[in-house]
């Protein structure tokens, strides 16, 4: 009966990758949309895709918990595969952050702030320009915005319009606040009409933006979920070349979220993990660990024929782990540079 903990979390995990098909899928379709368009990098960054993901070694616990020990992810922004681990290590952080017992007692905004649809060739430039409002706007203690909020996360979403062929990019936020600041008498309330204007100051925008604020009851799980969707709907990209010949440059490092105040405060006393990236965050020394523990199951967790397979692996000896991370990196640069991995460096 002791394994039976165990063998839920190996079902649980299953479960999981039945429904994550479609984004491996998602990143050998974009793999080939990439090699259609025009950028330098763009068969580099296809192989990368079809090679994100392809092998995962996941560490089933005895009371069923599991954990990622180890797998390749491409990191690119577009990739669905990425983008899927992603929102959900900014979900789990943003939840952790909002439900420590340093917002006990705090209510919660959201907002939404835009700019007009732009073309292709000015996305990067809308971006630059709402992200660098952002900046003005929660940087300066003495401003209206800052003063307001003890604390602000934000995440940038950029959406297509297939029918204009214009794109939209915006920010979605979250602000902590205390009980008092909905009275009538706070003179730092800051109400729609006010953030259009502040936002619009922020921007240098010649014309009143499109703005939403509203207070947060009782719904921090969906709200969450708001801030912590993908920055890109990966349907509006992943089989047209023109969208990401525009897309990739454009969010080429840029900061697609970030923490200010208490929000700031918090996730660093937490040490949560890094949402930029895709994959483990298990430290090496932890996962070499796993792997030599006969306690822990390892589950290999493959791609093939158009699905995810998991298969049992065989407790790991200290040189069987060196030897798959070999292995490992082998298959790599195999599918990353298209030659054997015993030529790599050799010039050829």
């Amino acid at each position: 009966m002791k394994n039976i903990p165990r063998e839920t979390g190996i079902i649980k995990l299953a479960s999981v990758f039945a429904k994550k098909n479609d984004k491996k899928k998602g990143a050998e379709v974009l793999g080939f949309s990439y090699e259609k368009t025009k950028l330098s990098d763009a068969h580099k960054k296809a192989h990368k895709l079809r090679m994100c993901g392809s092998q995962l070694i996941y560490g089933v616990y005895e009371d069923g918990a599991y954990e990622l020990l180890a797998g390749y992810f491409c990191q690119l922004r577009l990739c669905p595969q990425c983008s899927w681990f992603r929102a959900i290590k900014i979900f789990n952080n943003v939840y952790s952050i909002i439900t420590d017992p340093a917002f006990s007692g705090k209510q919660f905004i959201f907002l939404t702030l835009t700019v007009k649809n732009c073309g292709g060739e000015n996305l990067e430039y809308e971006i630059i320009r709402i992200l660098t409002a952002w900046r003005k706007l929660t940087d300066n203690k003495n401003k209206a915005f800052r003063k307001s909020f003890l604390g602000t996360f934000r995440a940038l979403e950029v959406t297509y319009n297939k029918l204009t062929k214009t794109y939209h990019p915006h920010l979605h936020a979250m602000a902590a606040v205390d009980p008092d600041y909905f009275k009538k008498t706070n003179p730092d309330y800051i109400d729609q009409p006010k953030l259009r204007e502040l936002w619009r100051d922020a921007c240098g925008l010649d014309y009143l933006p499109q703005c939403r604020i509203e207070r947060v009851k009782n719904a921090k799980e969906k709200q969450v979920a708001e801030v912590a969707k993908y920055t890109v709907k990966s349907a509006d990209y992943i089989s047209r070349p023109e969208v990401v010949e525009v897309l990739d440059p454009a969010l080429h490092r840029k900061r697609l979220i970030a923490y200010g105040g208490l929000f700031k405060a918090v996730r660093t006393r937490l040490k949560l993990p890094d949402e930029e990236k895709a994959g483990p965050d298990i430290p090496q020394e932890k996962a070499f660990a796993a792997f030599m523990d006969p306690r822990i199951q390892k589950i290999l967790v493959e791609w093939r024929m158009g699905t995810y397979h998991l298969s049992p692996m065989a407790n790991f000896t200290a040189e069987g782990v060196v030897n798959a991370a070999d292995r490992l990196a082998g298959e790599i640069i195999d599918n990353y540079l298209g030659k054997p991995a015993e030529k790599w460096g050799q010039g050829v």
